[in-house]
């Protein structure tokens, strides 16, 4: 009919996603729909067995999950981690990276909103400062362990997002 707007149900199903992943990135979600893993001595625990062993290594800023690595990115690594020998205004060395005493928070997305053309089974790490009003947000696929989403969350400000690859407003996720 004229003047109405015809949604089809996948464009429905594409809606809901997109909602569901702004509400969740924007910490709107109640935790208790959320997951939380917990970091002992550099083991995830209490993932799922499918993605068991996990670990997080603060030191080398990797995630591990089963036999698939993530290595996270120098300009990342230069956000969460700094050179007490290296010159802050030079180019990043070999020097030994030591973390900013951050707080890091891992939770795994309920599985009920997995879709596999929407949104695949994903960590949720939030990354904090306590001497800053802002997070780190980075929400990453748990089955190819690439990143989908890396933001710097700024009280009063917003949603930044991180450039990882060169297109800071792409999602990271490869399309089909």
């Amino acid at each position: 009919m004229a003047g109405e707007l015809y949604v089809s149900q996948k464009n429905t199903m594409k809606l809901i996603a997109t909602a569901v992943i702004i509400l969740l990135l924007s910490g709107v979600m109640n935790a208790a729909e959320e997951k939380e893993i917990v970091l002992k001595d550099g083991s995830l625990v209490g993932m799922h067995k499918k993605y068991s062993p996990a670990s997080f290594d603060l030191r080398g800023l990797s995630l591990t999950i089963k036999d698939k690595k993530l290595v996270f990115p120098m300009g990342l690594r230069s956000l969460l981690m700094y050179q007490p020998d290296g010159d802050p205004f030079g180019e990043p060395s070999d020097a030994e990276w030591k973390p900013y005493p951050y707080t890091y928070k891992f939770y795994v997305l309920p599985e009920e909103l997995y879709s596999k053309d929407e949104l695949p089974p994903s960590i949720l790490i939030i990354i904090r400062s306590t001497k800053k009003h802002a997070h780190y947000s980075l929400l990453i696929d748990m089955e190819t362990l690439e990143f989908i989403r890396a933001d710097l969350v700024v009280r009063d400000f917003g949603r930044v997002p991180i450039d990882l690859d060169g297109v800071p407003d792409k999602p990271r996720k490869k399309s089909g």
